[in-house]
């Protein structure tokens, strides 16, 4: 029987791993979605595109046993959170953003950049992709155990280029 629950959408790079330690605080039946080639060996993502994506999730929601559930969205994640409380309008009882990129309708990820952002970090996802920047050990998990820096960094893994 499918009850209420919530759904967790991971930022870019990351996947369900990152909520190991929040589920089982949540008290609710909880999904942590994990993008395509999530913790497999396989880790070649270059041709996925947002669709891909989407219907990933759809996927994992409908096999799940939640039914009626609150969309929680991290990062790049709010841009396939939008998509996803779309196609699932009557069973999405709340959508809350944690730091999530949430473009107006048609936009893409960019769109939430502020200037000069808007110019650069597509020049920088053409040369570099989105492979881990030393940001993350610098900047991003300042607030981490070494232990929890170290397992994000091990576990991350680039997203797709395409659109």
């Amino acid at each position: 029987m499918k009850s209420n629950g919530v759904v967790i959408i991971h930022g870019a790079g990351l996947g369900s791993f990152i909520l190991d330690e929040l589920t089982p605080m949540l008290n609710l039946p909880t999904l942590a979605i994990d993008f395509p080639n999530r913790r497999k060996g396989d880790k070649s993502n270059l041709k996925l595109n947002f669709r891909d994506y989407a219907e990933s999730v759809i996927q994992q929601i409908e096999q799940s046993n939640i039914n009626n559930f609150i969309l929680v969205t991290h990062s790049i994640g709010g841009c396939i959170g939008l998509k996803i409380a779309e196609y699932f309008q009557d069973q999405t009882i709340g959508f809350m953003g944690v730091s999530s990129a949430i473009p107006t309708n048609g936009n893409s990820f960019i769109s939430c950049l502020p200037y000069p952002q808007k110019l650069l970090v597509p020049i920088l996802l053409k040369i570099a992709g989105t492979k881990p920047p030393s940001a993350i050990e610098t900047g991003l998990g300042n607030d981490l155990t070494n232990e929890q820096l170290q397992m994000i960094i091990r576990n991350f893994t680039p997203e797709s280029e395409s659109k």
